[in-house]
């Protein structure tokens, strides 16, 4: 029979084994700083062109955005299906580049540039596409993230336009009952 403790103490293990690996290789190595480049290049580019009147609201749905993403990081590296090779922080799963930078900030000027459903579900669709085909494949092939045989990119894409939908209907709903 598996006990707590024996899950506390192998949840222990792999936290030592995580953070023994950062720290001798993954920490200000190359791919570690392209991260740390991107995710400020990231932030600096979006918050730059978003609309300073709509922070809240574009904040709303960032974070929307992000809480979905987090749940798929959770249960993409729980169940297997990814592995995180470079992290920013020693933990699993290590959401910062992908769930708390990427996805979140480059949707939310989706959001601000489509002022209708038939714009945001265009450049959704374009969105999800780069980051399906072109920004998890471009992780893999820096060994950034390594995919299980159960899970390739291509999965992202209905997902992340999914999510997106759900996230702007929520959005906007929440909108139009503030302004009843």
């Amino acid at each position: 029979m598996v006990t707590k403790e024996m899950i506390s103490s192998t949840k222990s293990q792999l936290h030592h084994y995580i953070m023994t690996k950062w720290l001798a290789e993954e920490v200000f190595s190359t791919r570690w700083w392209l991260m740390i480049a991107t995710i400020a290049l990231s932030y600096i580019l979006v918050f730059w062109l978003l609309d300073k009147r709509r922070y809240t609201e574009l904040l709303l749905f960032g974070s929307l955005v992000t809480v979905t993403s987090l749940v798929l990081s959770i249960f993409g590296s729980n169940f297997s299906w990814f592995t995180y090779n470079i992290r920013i922080l020693p933990l699993t799963p290590s959401p910062v580049l992908y769930d708390l930078t990427i996805i979140p900030l480059y949707y939310m000027l989706v959001y601000q540039y489509s002022p209708d459903w038939k714009r945001f579900l265009l450049w959704n669709a374009v969105l999800s596409g780069l980051i399906a085909f072109g920004f998890y494949p471009a992780l893999q092939a820096f060994d950034i993230v390594n995919f299980s045989n159960n899970w390739i990119p291509a999965y992202f894409f209905p997902i992340v336009i999914t999510f997106s939908l759900i996230s702007r209907a929520v959005v906007l709903g929440t909108l139009r009952q503030q302004n009843k």
